[in-house]
């Protein structure tokens, strides 16, 4: 009878040991599971987190872009700035109003210049065309 009490004994404590060991290792998954989607949930967080900061970027330079329109959207029922928009870009006048166009000096000699430097270009190629064609 002796004899299989400590028989008992021991097949109870060889059983009692692979649980624990088996209750060990199964924490260490569920452990290392949670760990794993843990870093997951953090990655998509800030890739998140980016995303939400480009968006907002973006809301601030339309947010800019809709008041400048805005503006001009003003301006355009504004009757002085139509008037000068008429003259200047389309070159509308008054009725009775005479228009003068004053043109720079400068613009006026660098053209006459250039004019002259294609003039010798020409002079020159042409004055080489016939050395060659002799």
């Amino acid at each position: 009878m002796l004899a299989k009490i400590r028989k008992k004994r021991k097949t109870f404590f060889n059983n009692n040991w692979i649980l624990s060991v088996l209750w060990i290792i199964g924490t260490f998954i569920i452990i290392a599971f949670l760990l794993f989607t843990n870093w997951k949930i953090s990655q998509k967080r800030s890739e998140l987190k980016n995303k939400v900061t480009e968006l907002e970027e973006k809301i601030t330079i339309l947010n800019e872009k809709n008041e400048e329109l805005k503006n001009k959207q003003s301006q355009l029922n504004n009757e002085e700035y139509l008037e000068k928009i008429a003259r200047d870009q389309l070159g509308l006048k008054k009725p009775n109003e005479e228009v003068i166009v004053i043109q720079n000096e400068k613009k006026e000699q660098n053209e006459s210049e250039n004019k002259k430097s294609t003039k010798n270009e020409g002079h020159w190629w042409d004055w080489l065309k016939s050395i060659w064609e002799r």
